[in-house]
């Protein structure tokens, strides 16, 4: 947090890692959207203007969707086919959650938002942001170590935010959109809860066939 500095979002994204590893240490970690209430419930409670900000919304849509698969579709990273397929199961709960907040707030539907994350995401979280943490600590111990590292990793942003940029300039990137009124949102968040209410009823179906 020090080293990306004290801004909201990264607060609130460090308040959200604080209790899931609070919930590992005592052993609750299976009850993960209790712990994602509670992240939500403390940072409004430090920050209650938090509820009008965007990134407030988006950040819990997109891993109260995570969860939610990860719930009827477990994750696995035993192969990197299962990894893969981790990956995209992701992007695309987290993707559809936050939907109806893309689509109301800028207007536009992402079309190629899931391909374009399955490379951007590994590339911030095993490259850039292990590089930034590794040259940070370099620069503390000695300052001239770090600076072929923060070279490398400036070559990747740079390469990273021009990727972004090209494919926002893609015609067929987005799709612009009218926006959504209250009750096609909650139309479409009764659709997901439907979506995985039948997944429940159709598990518990399988389950209880053989043993009638």
């Amino acid at each position: 947090m020090m080293v990306a500095g004290f801004a909201i979002p990264v607060v609130r994204a460090t308040i959200m890692a604080v209790i899931y590893l609070l919930s590992i240490i005592f052993s609750r970690s299976h009850y993960k959207l209790n712990t994602l209430g509670i992240a939500a419930f403390i940072i409004l409670l430090i920050e209650p203007t938090s509820i009008y900000d965007l990134s407030f919304h988006l950040s819990f849509s997109a891993v109260l969707g995570i969860l939610l698969v990860n719930n009827y579709y477990p994750f696995s990273f035993s192969s990197l086919i299962h990894k893969l397929e981790t990956s995209l199961k992701a992007t695309l709960a987290a993707t559809i959650f936050t939907l109806p907040l893309i689509v109301n707030t800028f207007g536009i539907m992402p079309l190629i938002s899931v391909p374009s994350n399955m490379f951007f995401i590994p590339l911030v979280e095993f490259i850039i942001v292990p590089l930034g943490l590794l040259s940070f600590i370099l620069f503390k111990i000695y300052a001239s170590l770090s600076v072929p590292l923060i070279i490398i990793n400036g070559v990747f942003i740079k390469a990273l935010l021009s990727s972004v940029n090209y494919i926002s300039d893609i015609s067929f990137s987005a799709l612009t959109v009218p926006y959504l009124n209250k009750l096609n949102i909650l139309l479409f968040y009764l659709s997901i809860c439907i979506f995985f209410i039948k997944i429940h009823k159709n598990k518990l179906i399988y389950i209880l066939v053989p043993i009638t």
